[in-house]
C-alpha cells in the first residue's frame, strides 16, 4: 500500500481503458492524470478482476519480482562464469547480493510498478552483454530499444536507459564502428521510447500544449500550469557533496522514501577505484564486461542523483553496485577471497531488519467498502485530497474532477501539522491552472453538484471551495460517511450534496 496507489495508479488505466479522458478533469491531480497508463494495466486488471480473491492477486503480483529474479541470475551469469565450483559459488553470492536490496524487497507486489521497470532495464543490460559475446548487431539494437521502452513506459526509468545508452556508445567507441551503427544504436531507442509513450506525448502536445506536461513548462508554456521548472522533491540532491556522497549521507537516514541501501556506497566505491586505475594507472581495463558495468552503473548514478535521489527507483542500481563491487573485487583479489567477501556482505545485510513500509492485512476483497455509496447518474462529483482510486469502483454515469487541495492560505485557522496530513505532494505541484475551467463546468452542468473529501471538519470550510463555485452544507441528510479498506492516507471519507454559489 502507497500513497500513489491511492493518488493514481489505479485511476489512470481506468480511464484509459474506459475512455474517460475527455469526460473527468485531472481527477488524480495535475501532475498525475496524465501520465503513461500502460504500465499500469496489468495490476489494474488484477485488482479489479480478481476482486474475490486477494491472495491470488498478492501472488501474481509478486511474480513480476519472481521474473525480474530471472532476468538478474542470466545477466549475473554473463559477467561470472560457472565454469567451476568456485565460480559457481561466486555467481550465486553475488546474485543474492544483487537482488535482494532495500528497494527491490520492499517493493515486492506493490503497484509503483519499479520492479516491471527495473526487469526491462536488467533485461536491456543483459542484451548489450549479449552483444559483447557475438558482437551480433541485433543485440545492440534491442538492448537500446528495451531500455528506452521502459524509460517511455514510466519516466523514473530514464537513468537506467542512461547507463545502458553510456555502456553501448563506449562499446562502440572500443570496437571503433562507423557512425551508421551509432545512428542505429539512437534510432532504436527512439523507436523504443516513442512506442512506449507517443501517443501520449502527441496528446498532451496538441491538448495542452506541453508533451510532458507539466514537467519543463518553462519551456512549454502550457496555459493550464504555473511556468516554471518543477523540482523533483524537497529532498533531491542539491550541491557537489551530495551528488558525490548521497548514499554515504542517506544509508540511515529516517525518512523511508529516502533511505538508500549499502549496495550503493559499496558500487559507487567499486566505481571510484576501476574509474582511477582506468584513468591514472599504467594498466587499462582490459575487461570489456567489467567496463560496460562500470558504465552502467556510472550512467545510472548520474543520471539518478541528479534527477531524483530517491530509494524507490534504485532497483537497477542496487544489481549494478552488486556486480560492480564483485567485479573489483576480483580485479584485485583471487577468486576465494572475493567469494568470501561477497558472501559475508550479503549475509550481514540479510540480517539486518528491513524498513517498515505500509502494508495493509489481507480482507475479503481487493476493497472494502464500509458501505454502499451512492452517486446518482449524471453528477458532477468534485474531489479533495488523493481519492482518485475510489473512482472505477462508483458510478460510471457521473463525472469526476480533481485538484482540489487543502491550501493553507485558505484554512488560516487550520494547524499545519494537521493540513500536512492531507497535502502530500509539495506545494510547487498543486500550481495548476484548472480551476477555472471546472468552475465553468459546473455553473453549466444541469445534474446535482458533489464534493467526495476525507473525513475532516476542514472540508465545511466554504474557501475551501470558493474557486469552483460552489459551498458545501453539513447535514446528514446530505452526506455519506464511509471507510474502505485498502486505505493509509484517510480516516474514512464523505460524499456530500454540494450547492452552487453562482
Amino acid at each position: 500500500m502507497c500513497f500513489d496507489f491511492q493518488n493514481y495508479h489505479l485511476y489512470i488505466p481506468y480511464a484509459f481503458l474506459h475512455g474517460r479522458a475527455a469526460v473527468d478533469i485531472i481527477p488524480a491531480g495535475a501532475i498525475h492524470t496524465f501520465f503513461n497508463p500502460l504500465l499500469d494495466i496489468p495490476s489494474y486488471l488484477l485488482f479489479t478482476a480478481l476482486t474475490d480473491w486477494p491472495h491470488l492477486v498478492g501472488f501474481l503480483m509478486g511474480g513480476f519480482y519472481g521474473v525480474f529474479l530471472f532476468a538478474v541470475w542470466k545477466s549475473t551469469s554473463l559477467l561470472f562464469p560457472r565454469e567451476k565450483p568456485i565460480e559457481k559459488w561466486l555467481h550465486f553470492f553475488v546474485f543474492c547480493l544483487a537482488v535482494t536490496g532495500i528497494a527491490a524487497l520492499l517493493q515486492i507486489g506493490r503497484f509503483t510498478n519499479e520492479i516491471q521497470t527495473a526487469l526491462l532495464g536488467v533485461t536491456a543490460g543483459w542484451l548489450l552483454l549479449k552483444f559483447v559475446s557475438n558482437y551480433k548487431t541485433g543485440f545492440l539494437c534491442l538492448s537500446s530499444f528495451v531500455a528506452a521502452f521502459a524509460a517511455g513506459l514510466k519516466y523514473t526509468a530514464a537513468p537506467v536507459a542512461v547507463g545502458i545508452g553510456l555502456g553501448g556508445v563506449f562499446l562502440l567507441f572500443c570496437r571503433r564502428e562507423s557512425w551508421r551503427k551509432y545512428v542505429l544504436f539512437g534510432l532504436s531507442g527512439l523507436c523504443g521510447f516513442l512506442l512506449a509513450d507517443g501517443w501520449f506525448l502527441y496528446q498532451k502536445w496538441t491538448e495542452l500544449g506541453n508533451p510532458f506536461f507539466p514537467y519543463f513548462n518553462h519551456i512549454f508554456k502550457s496555459p493550464y500550469f504555473t511556468a516554471e521548472a518543477l523540482p523533483n522533491g524537497s529532498l533531491t540532491p542539491a550541491g557537489w557533496k551530495e551528488i558525490l556522497f548521497l548514499p554515504f549521507l542517506r544509508y540511515h537516514i529516517l525518512a523511508i522514501e529516502y533511505r538508500l541501501d549499502i549496495r550503493l556506497i559499496l558500487g559507487l566505491v567499486s566505481c571510484w577505484v576501476l574509474w582511477a586505475k582506468f584513468l591514472f594507472g599504467k594498466e587499462r581495463l582490459s575487461n570489456i564486461r567489467e567496463t560496460i558495468v562500470l558504465c552502467f552503473f556510472s550512467g545510472t548514478y548520474i543520471a539518478w542523483v541528479w534527477l531524483f535521489g530517491n530509494m524507490r527507483y534504485t532497483v537497477c542500481l542496487e544489481v549494478f553496485s552488486a556486480w560492480l563491487f564483485a567485479l573489483a573485487l576480483k580485479r584485485f583479489l583471487p577468486i576465494r577471497i572475493t567469494v568470501c567477501i561477497v558472501a559475508s556482505v550479503w549475509a550481514a545485510l540479510l540480517l539486518r531488519p528491513l524498513p517498515e513500509w505500509p502494508r495493509e492485512p489481507f480482507m475479503e476483497k481487493t476493497i472494502v467498502f464500509s458501505q454502499e455509496v451512492s452517486v446518482p447518474d449524471n453528477a458532477f462529483v468534485l474531489l479533495a485530497g488523493h481519492l482518485s482510486f475510489l473512482i472505477p469502483f462508483l458510478n460510471p454515469n457521473a463525472r469526476y474532477a480533481g485538484g482540489v487541495w487543502f491550501d493553507p492560505e485558505k484554512l488560516p485557522s487550520a494547524p499545519e501539522q494537521e493540513i500536512q496530513a492531507f497535502n502530500w505532494l509539495q506545494r510547487a505541484d498543486y500550481r495548476h491552472h484548472f480551476a477555472p475551467i471546472i468552475q465553468r463546468e459546473i455553473a453549466r452542468h444541469e445534474g446535482p453538484v458533489y464534493i467526495l473529501a476525507p473525513s475532516t471538519r476542514w472540508a465545511w470550510k466554504d474557501a475551501l471551495w470558493s474557486d469552483y463555485g460552489i459551498k458545501v452544507v453539513p447535514s446528514t441528510e446530505s452526506c455519506q460517511f464511509f471507510f474502505i479498506s485498502p486505505d493509509m492516507l484517510y480516516d474514512g471519507f464523505m460524499l456530500c450534496e454540494a450547492q452552487k454559489t453562482s
